[in-house]
Parts: structure tokens; sequence; C-alpha cells
């Protein structure tokens, strides 16, 4: 399962994630850090999720490689919005803000991963 791409992208969503909460700690950003930890682990769990589902289909065919591509992001938007209708209808205090931070570094770390599955793919 340790595939080049896996190794970059884990690298490149736990450094953005950790710089989030490194800027908010140090009060660059506005936020609670409790609020900004919950986001920030949800994000990781759900791009960790992604990764299972997507690295073993890297090496099959690109039939393959697509239909796993549609299931990842159609999975990951689902959580990433049920994450954010969780913290809704719960009444969370800052939820408008992880709502709109959380949609940000969602699409951010999404255009990523999506640009480095395509080369991944097209290098075969």
């Amino acid at each position: 399962m340790k595939t080049p791409f896996f190794r970059i992208f884990s690298t490149i969503l736990v450094a953005v994630l950790l710089t989030h909460s490194l800027l908010t700690f140090f009060q660059l950003l506005p936020g609670k850090i409790a609020s900004i930890a919950l986001l920030d682990v949800s994000l990781l769990l759900i791009f960790s999720l992604g990764l299972v589902i997507i690295v073993p289909g890297l090496k099959k065919g690109p039939e393959n490689f697509s239909m796993r591509f549609l299931a990842l992001t159609t999975v990951q938007m689902l959580l990433m919005l049920t994450f954010i209708l969780v913290l809704i209808t719960t009444k969370y205090p800052d939820a408008r803000y992880l709502g709109f931070t959380g949609i940000f570094i969602f699409i951010f770390l999404m255009a990523i991963q999506s640009v480095m599955l395509i080369r991944a793919v097209n290098k075969k």
C-alpha cells in the first residue's frame, strides 16, 4: 500500500492540517484550538479513508481507477457535509466558522489529491 502517491499525499495532508492548527494556536487565525483540532482530526480521518479506498486501485486498469476515483470523491464529500451537518444540528458554538474553514481546506486538499492521482495514473 506504500506507493509514492500515498507517501507524498499523506505528508502534504499532515503538513496542511498541522500548519492550520499551529496558525490557530498562535492566534494568527481566529477560532478556538479545541474546535480547530476537531476539524483537523475529522479532515485527517476523511482523507485517510480516501487513501484506503484509492491506493489499491492505482496499479489496476483505468476502468478500476475511474470507479474508485468517483467513489472516493463522493464518499469524501458526503463525509465532509455530514460533519458540517452534525455541527449545525448539535448547535456547536463555532459551527459556521468551522463549516466555512472546513470546506475551504477540504476543497484545497481535494484539488491536490485529484491532481496527484491523475498524474500518478498518467505516468503509467
